[in-house]
């Protein structure tokens, strides 16, 4: 049993600018095969989850959701194929009243839920496929836009990764139309999220990581089609910073959310997942040490930042969020084996009906 997805719940504390974090579920409701285990999906392991701001015919949640399988004749278990992205829908009737006593339950997982494919790239898989969807309702075309991370030619001998979109307009669920790669570009950017202006199109921008931070760029047309990395003076909305838990790698977790301060003003909140170099060797991937916690910054209508949290909100506590040497499966099988021990991954925001401030997130562990 591998990579899972589950419900969280954030408050934002509008006098003091501080985020709130409360799992409502202790073990995973989407998990893959691993030992002959099946949680609901085919495939080996199931992260970046990100909420589909549209509801099937029966009102339930639908997610997409990066999955990975393994090659053929693989020599361990992190030996992949390239990443796709999947669909699923919420089967149950719990709504947004989940516990471990209402747990969701998700329709499986398999390969005709792919609704974007990986393309592959030799000996790269790392860097191959459809990888962090994110998803937002452009009011002002009509469409769903997912963008995603993809890899560009190599350059050198190295595939970078580079940002696709992919839109959807009606009709069937599964029927997303793959669009061109955004940048053509040797930097390796990756996990974009867009922060949409429905009155003013022309002034959204779409934010992502280039490993020192958090990029913007802006769009040059209404068809967002056209998007060009802000100059150097206004590249950034974040970056990363000396000797603070984000001090490694920073990238969009969730599309910005608009709430307004206890004085009135506009502003939003991004919460975003902060790479640590050397969080802890003790995990069964070989050469591996890297973990992934989550923090939050808050910008106002000029993108300039208001509050950034001073330490994360949420870390890899639970087993199958840390995969490490002590962790034991919810299957009784023996450790919990993990494609990134250590991480948690937030790729997308659900707001809750009239509590402005407060939001629904399903996230992955390890």
């Amino acid at each position: 049993m591998i990579t899972t997805i589950v419900y969280d719940r954030f408050v934002i504390h509008r006098e003091t600018f501080s985020v709130s974090v409360r799992r409502l579920v202790s073990e995973p409701v989407i998990s893959g095969i691993y030992n002959g285990n099946n949680d609901n999906s085919e495939f080996i392991f199931n992260s970046r989850p990100t909420y589909f701001p549209r509801r099937d015919n029966n009102g339930n949640d639908t997610l997409l959701v990066q999955v990975d399988s393994l090659k053929p004749q693989p020599e361990t278990i992190y030996d992949l194929s390239p990443a796709n992205i999947v669909m699923t829908r919420r089967q149950d009737t719990f709504g947004d009243d989940v516990s471990d006593e209402n747990r969701p339950v998700f329709s499986l997982i398999n390969a005709q839920s792919i609704v974007v494919a990986g393309s592959p790239c030799d000996n790269d898989e790392v860097r191959c496929g459809a990888r962090e969807p994110r998803v937002t309702y452009v009011s002002h075309l009509e469409t769903y836009f997912m963008f995603y991370t993809t890899s560009a030619e190599k350059t050198n001998g190295i595939a970078y990764r580079t940002l696709a979109k992919a839109s959807w307009e009606n009709g069937d669920y599964t029927s997303w139309s793959a669009e061109t790669i955004l940048f053509q570009s040797n930097m390796d950017y990756k996990s974009a999220a867009l922060h949409y202006n429905a009155s003013d199109p022309l002034s959204s921008r779409l934010l992502f990581s280039d490993h020192q931070g958090i990029v913007m760029a802006q769009v040059n047309n209404t068809a967002f089609t056209d998007w060009r990395v802000l100059p150097s003076t206004k590249k950034y909305l974040i970056q990363t910073r000396v000797g603070s838990f984000d001090d490694y790698a920073i990238k969009p977790a969730a599309n910005p959310v608009s709430f307004n301060s206890s004085d009135g003003r506009q502003l939003f909140l991004m919460l975003y997942n902060a790479d640590i170099e050397n969080y802890s060797s003790h995990t069964p991937r070989p050469s591996y040490s890297k973990g992934t916690v989550i923090g939050y910054v808050i910008y106002d209508t000029e993108f300039n930042e208001v509050f950034r949290s001073g330490r994360s909100i949420m870390s890899p506590e639970l087993d199958w969020e840390r995969c490490d040497l002590k962790s034991v499966s919810p299957h009784g099988t023996g450790n919990v084996l993990g494609l990134e021990p250590n991480t948690l991954f937030i790729n997308g925001m659900k707001q809750l009906v009239n509590e402005h401030n407060q939001f629904l997130v399903y996230y992955a562990g390890c």
